[in-house]
Parts: C-alpha cells; sequence; structure tokens
C-alpha cells in the first residue's frame, strides 16, 4: 500500500475518531501532517537510526517516523493500550514497515526503565532525550 495515501487514510480516521469519542482514552490524538513533515525532516537531518516514542496510539506519527529512518533503523514504540497496540501494529504491517518498528505494550514508565538508555545513547539514538544520556552516564 503506498505510505502517503496511508498516511491520508490515518489521519482522516484520526480526526473523525476524536471528534466522536468522549472518553479521552478512546481518542488517538494525532499529530498533524505538517508535525509529520517535520519530524521527516528532522529524522533525516539528524541521520536518526534509532529513535524512541512513547505514545503510539494507532501509529500515525511511528510510520512518519519508521518512513524517514535508514533501511536498518529501528523506531522502539510504547503503548499502554492494548486496543491501540493492535491497531497500530495491524497499520505498520498493512504498509510494510512492521520489519522497522519494536512495538513495545505496557506502562511507558515500566517498559522506558526495561531500555537500556546507555545503549539507546551510545548506539545512535538521536532523538532520545539527552537528557536521559547525561543522568544515567552520571551514576
Amino acid at each position: 500500500m503506498d505510505l502517503d495515501y496511508f498516511l491520508k487514510e490515518l489521519e482522516q480516521k484520526g480526526i473523525h475518531n476524536d471528534e466522536i469519542q468522549a472518553d479521552r482514552a478512546l481518542k488517538y490524538l494525532n499529530i498533524t501532517r505538517d508535525t509529520g513533515e517535520f519530524l521527516r525532516v528532522l529524522v533525516r537531518a539528524t541521520r536518526a537510526s534509532k529513535i524512541l516514542e512513547i505514545g503510539t496510539s494507532n501509529g500515525y506519527s511511528t510510520l512518519w517516523l519508521a518512513s524517514s529512518i535508514p533501511p536498518a533503523g529501528t523506531v522502539t514504540t510504547i503503548e499502554y493500550s492494548d486496543r491501540k497496540t493492535k491497531e497500530a501494529l495491524s497499520n505498520f504491517e498493512r504498509v510494510g514497515l512492521a520489519n522497522k518498528i519494536a512495538l513495545l505494550q505496557g506502562d511507558s514508565k515500566r517498559e522506558y526503565r526495561r531500555l537500556s538508555v546507555i545503549t539507546a545513547c551510545n548506539q545512535g539514538s538521536k532523538l532520545l532525550p539527552a537528557e536521559a544520556c547525561r543522568r544515567k552516564a552520571k551514576k
């Protein structure tokens, strides 16, 4: 499936969903297309190959990130909602980017702690907050 077409489809689905959902937990709260385009430019300009995303939702922003990294790159993304995790995984598979995405389901604080921040910093995660790397290195 064509990625740009699919991103437009997900964008419209997210807007519609968020308009009709009263429960915040059921909203997608996707980034805007402009933000997705900005992320694409940022990822390419920094040559990021490993990215950590907290809050996957339906995978809209994850797809922007994964489509911007080099072929051997990886986006690790964390989502709490089981329903959203399943939907995101389906979306990743539909556009053929599932092989570039590591989707973790669970509490973001717990999952973040499980990830090795030092390893991520040393292996080129350019979008991981620098403060997290400094804090871990001082210990």
